[in-house]
């Protein structure tokens, strides 16, 4: 498969592992689409582009340590190490705007992470870098 945007996560998370891809290069072709499409669609509330790059980088400075520490070690990284995903802005992800689809709430931002962004070791398992707007039907693809 050509377009990695199109992939399943598994099959993302394979490429991964194998270094086939790196997580930066899988944001940023993520990252590429979203903004291409968003002048028709108007999905996004925010795109925050360098912390997503930001999270790749050290997503695959997490892989490389992990191929150094040997058999295994791969294995044990969280399955979702960087996947990139979008959340809708209901969704809080620290510094990021949080206004579940309500004006009230406009210009708030969270001063924390969700629990859906934190992996089981307490780091990023995760890209939390997409916000989509909560009540929006726009016919975006499912990240």
């Amino acid at each position: 498969m050509t377009d990695v945007t199109r992939a399943f996560a598994h099959e993302m998370a394979a490429r991964l592992r194998a270094g086939e891809l790196t997580a930066r290069e899988l944001t940023a072709a993520h990252l590429d689409l979203a903004e291409r499409q968003d002048h028709a669609l108007h999905a996004w509330l925010s795109i925050d582009r360098d912390r997503a790059l930001e999270e790749a980088d050290a997503a695959d400075a997490r892989f490389e340590a992990a191929r150094g520490e040997g058999d295994g070690a791969l294995d044990r990284l969280h399955p979702l190490l960087g996947i990139p995903i979008a959340l809708k802005d209901l969704v809080s992800v620290r510094g990021g705007q949080c206004t579940a689809g309500s004006r009230i709430l406009q210009g708030y931002r969270a001063p924390y992470d969700a629990g859906s962004c934190v992996g089981y070791d307490g780091k990023n398992a995760t890209n939390c870098e997409f916000h989509v707007k909560a009540f929006d039907r726009c016919g975006a693809p499912l990240w």
